[in-house]
Parts: structure tokens; C-alpha cells; sequence
């Protein structure tokens, strides 16, 4: 009974307090809200003495007199200047003429002399012509001493390094002079014989030389009634005179009978089947324009030769 006793007191007690808690804050604010709102009214009314000095000070500002300031002093007015004599107008500078530079003249360059060189391996001839003998050779690079030509300006006459001249074809010479005067004398060609000794009774000719595209060939015939042995013998051209193609030599034992004929064949895609078609070499011998074409027997004579075209 007592610990009930005791605890509803202790219940009142919180009741109470609880309860004047929320009424101490609300008496606080009704109190701050009290002072906000005197303090307002007196800001909000202006006192009276405050627009009544207002008032005085601005109907004096308005019924005072204006104040009369003096004329401005009139400025004296500038004496008129003399005019200042007038200057002399500069003329301009008589031109001077340029000075004219002179350029160095360039020296004038002395040509130099070019001596005659031989651009290919070559044979040097008794005579101006390929049936005249070998005397001597001249490799490629070397110079020549060119002394004369002949009639047609296809060979050079050449002095020689011991005494006494030799002949080269122009077209093998290089920087040759264009003004060289005729030889005084050319040596005779060996004669034409239709047959050498030894051949009696056959007749060899050339027949043609076809040399038209990349293929060519000389036909070389026995016209004669009996059997020619060509082994030995050997063909070349007017125009090939050099080492690079060489002559072409029929091997020993050939022979060529009556009414028939050999061809030689040369450049790409010859024929070879012999003994009617040999082919020489794969390089083209015969010139297009014109050429003198040669058949020599074992001592060098010329047995037949043929002009084309």
C-alpha cells in the first residue's frame, strides 16, 4: 500500500511538471511579442518638431532672391598679324643619271683540239677496202694520224707509227677532221677471177642477199660444171670490218657441186641444215642501207662480190 502511495505521488508530481513547462514557454513568448510590437509604434510616428524643420527649410530654399553675378569681361580682340613673307618653293633635285655597272666579261673558253680515236677493234688495209691485205691493227681507244681519204670518204688514210700509211674505215674513227684532202694515190684492187686456180670448170657467184628483219642470209651458188672445194675460203662485207663479227670460214672438205647453191644465215631464228643452210651467227651482218658483199679463196683473191641493193 505504501509503494502504490508512493508511486501516484510521484506520478502527480510529473503530471505537474510537464504542465508548467508549456506554460512557462507560452508566457515567454506573449511577453517577446508584447515588446517587438511597442518597440514598432515608436519607430512608425515621426516626431513633430522634425517636419516642421523640414518644412521651414524648404520655403526658404524657395523664396530666396537669386543672386546677380557681374558680366563676364568681354575677351580684347586679336590684332591682325602681319602676313609673313612668303618662302621660296624648293625645287626638287636635278636627276642623276644611273652609273652603269659593268659585268665581267666570261672568259672566252679555247676550244680544245679532239684528236681522231678508233671506237671499235679494227683492221688497218693495204688499200681503201676490205680485199686489200691486213697490214697492221688498231684496238679500240687508240689515236690515229688521218692524212687523207679517199674518193667516196668511207676510208681514212693513216700514217703509221714506223713510216708508210694504212686505211680504216671512216665509220670506225671518231672525231675524224671533215676537211681531209684526197690521197695522191690508191693502190689498185686485186682483179676479180671468176675461178682460181685449182677450180677449173666451176664459176661461183653470189646469187642475193636478203637481209630483211631480224633473219638474213647470202646465197652463194656454183654456176660452173664441175665441183668447187670452198673449204678455206671465206665471206665478209664492205662494211664489217671490225672484230666483232668475224668472217665467215667454210670448214675443211666442204665442196659445193655444179648447179648448187649454200646459203649462210645470220641474226635471230637462222636456219641450220647444212650443207645447203648454215647458220653463221646469231648477230645481223649485213647493212640495210647498201653493201658490197665478198667470197676469197685460201690465198685472200676475191672470187666473186656482189653490191646490194
Amino acid at each position: 500500500m505504501r509503494r502504490a502511495c508512493a508511486w501516484f505521488m510521484r506520478q502527480r508530481r510529473l503530471t505537474k511538471l510537464v504542465l508548467i513547462v508549456p506554460a512557462l514557454w507560452l508566457t515567454l513568448f506573449l511577453c517577446t511579442l508584447s515588446l517587438n510590437l511597442v518597440v514598432g509604434s515608436f519607430q512608425a510616428t515621426p516626431t513633430p518638431k522634425m517636419a516642421a524643420t523640414a518644412t521651414n527649410e524648404r520655403q526658404a530654399t524657395a523664396t530666396s532672391s537669386p543672386t546677380l553675378s557681374p558680366p563676364p569681361d568681354t575677351p580684347d580682340r586679336p590684332e591682325a598679324e602681319e602676313p609673313a613673307p612668303p618662302t621660296d618653293t624648293p625645287r626638287p633635285p636635278a636627276p642623276v643619271p644611273p652609273t652603269a655597272t659593268l659585268s665581267p666579261r666570261a672568259p672566252t673558253a679555247t676550244p680544245l683540239s679532239v684528236s681522231p680515236v678508233v671506237n671499235s677493234d679494227a683492221n688497218l688495209r693495204a688499200g681503201p677496202g676490205t680485199e686489200f691485205a691486213i697490214v697492221a691493227e688498231a684496238s679500240q681507244g687508240s689515236g690515229v694520224d688521218a692524212v687523207a681519204q679517199d674518193g667516196t670518204g668511207e676510208w681514212l688514210e693513216v700514217a703509221l707509227a714506223g713510216g708508210g700509211t694504212a686505211w680504216i674505215a671512216a665509220f670506225l674513227v671518231d672525231n675524224a677532221p671533215s676537211d681531209l684532202p684526197l690521197a695522191s694515190a690508191t693502190p689498185a684492187v686485186s682483179p676479180t677471177r671468176e675461178a682460181p686456180p685449182g677450180t677449173a670448170g666451176g664459176e661461183i657467184v653470189i646469187l642475193k642477199v636478203y637481209n630483211s628483219g631480224k633473219v638474213e642470209h647470202v646465197e652463194i651458188a656454183n654456176q660452173g660444171d664441175s665441183a668447187v672445194a670452198l673449204g678455206g675460203w671465206h665471206v665478209y662485207g664492205s662494211k664489217d670490218d671490225q672484230a666483232q663479227i668475224d668472217d665467215y670460214w667454210f670448214p675443211e672438205g666442204f665442196t659445193l657441186g655444179p648447179a648448187q647453191s649454200v646459203r649462210l644465215h645470220s641474226g635471230q631464228g637462222g636456219t641450220h641444215d647444212p650443207p645447203q643452210d648454215i647458220y653463221w651467227t646469231e648477230k645481223n651482218v649485213w647493212n640495210n642501207e647498201s653493201e658490197t658483199v665478198y667470197v676469197a679463196d685460201t690465198t685472200g683473191t676475191v672470187v666473186a662480190s656482189l653490191k646490194y641493193p
